[in-house]
């Protein structure tokens, strides 16, 4: 009752100011109530209807999200009626949250996080559509398995959308893969074409320097070399990479990179999207370019001995209950490229 009250007396005491009568500012709260209880009703029903009792359709999500964007908006556009400029921010992050949800409904991907970069002590499964599936798995290695993992960072999804915003490349990209998928222009043209685009591009200043720092937080000087040039891999991580499909081998991933090389390989690996294997890949499986979107790992190179690759089940055998493990001496970038004889371990996962 007292905050009523002395919501009361603010009103009363802007009323000259905003030339609007006691009697019509206290109707207008009672239809921001009731436009507020309407649109809790509209949510709660839907959460009735996801319950797993009710059929519905596209239809019925397209109609709900618009009807709980009208009540929205209109609740918005009272409360800027009795307290005008006092919730401009609210018109701001509204405007936002909508744009993200027609982007959802429309299929295109929305980063779940704001931050560029995120390091992987930070990254859970959770967050495999900011990072994609390498980013998480190799987080996931060290925080919940407890395996020695070198240390590393994600620059996510949402630096991938910033830097296609800066450079004001959507448009260009959706019209060259249109003219491919139209025969317009060949799969070599198209992909040539966007990547040369993306190379181009400059990298936004505040995720170069928020890069920058990231590599600083993960460097390492060698204690019996202190002079020694530490070198960094920076690989692709897409979303739906190490995933549902199959993107192996198809990204370019980076290796052996001193620091000032870091950047001009991001925007390689970013370029790489649109490779001509990857392109034809997702037009094989059905994967639409809006449900792309390219994250990138960030590690100092090991100096390894021997490295391998680890099939968590045998891809021959999986009934098996075998594990099995390619591995040769030194870098295990030779092993996924093929370019050397490789040793094979089957180790029982039991």
């Amino acid at each position: 009752m007292k905050r009523l009250i002395q919501w009361v007396r603010q009103i009363l005491a802007q009323k000259k100011s905003a030339r609007i009568s006691f009697n019509d500012m206290f109707a207008t709260f009672k239809e921001i109530l009731d436009l507020n209880n309407q649109t809790l009703d509209l949510i709660a029903n839907a959460n009735d209807m996801l319950s797993g009792d009710y059929i519905f359709d596209r239809h019925f999500i397209d109609t709900f999200c618009q009807e709980a964007a009208e009540m929205v908006h209109e609740l918005i556009y009272k409360l800027q009626i009795i307290a005008p400029h006092k919730y401009d921010e609210l018109t701001e992050s509204f405007q936002r949250i909508e744009s993200e949800i027609n982007q959802v409904l429309t299929g295109r991907l929305v980063s779940p996080v704001d931050d560029y970069i995120l390091p992987y002590e930070q990254i859970t499964r959770a967050l495999i559509e900011a990072v994609g599936g390498k980013n998480a798995h190799l987080a996931e290695i060290k925080s919940v398995l407890g395996l020695q993992t070198p240390a590393g960072f994600a620059i996510t999804t949402t630096a991938y959308f910033a830097f296609l915003e800066e450079n004001d490349l959507n448009a260009a990209i959706n019209e060259t893969v249109q003219s491919w998928q139209e025969e317009e222009i060949n799969l070599e043209q198209a992909s040539k074409k966007i990547r040369e685009l993306i190379l181009a591009g400059l990298v936004p200043k505040q995720l170069k320097k928020e890069i920058e720092a990231a590599i600083e937080q993960i460097s390492t000087p060698t204690p019996d070399d202190p002079d020694k040039i530490q070198l960094f891999a920076v690989r692709s991580s897409a979303v739906g990479e190490d995933g549902e499909h199959s993107f192996a081998g198809q990204y370019q991933s980076e290796m052996n990179l001193p620091r000032e090389e870091i950047i001009d390989a991001y925007k390689k690996v970013l370029a790489s999207t649109y490779c001509e294997r990857a392109m034809e890949y997702r037009r094989h499986r059905g994967i639409r370019e809006k449900e792309i979107a390219m994250a990138v790992a960030c590690q100092p190179v090991i100096d390894a001995k021997a490295s391998g690759v680890l099939y968590t089940y045998d891809p021959i055998k999986p009934e098996a209950e075998t594990m099995l493990v390619s591995s040769a001496w030194g870098l295990g970038e030779q092993i996924v490229s093929g370019a050397v004889i490789a040793d094979h371990f089957t180790i029982e996962r039991r």
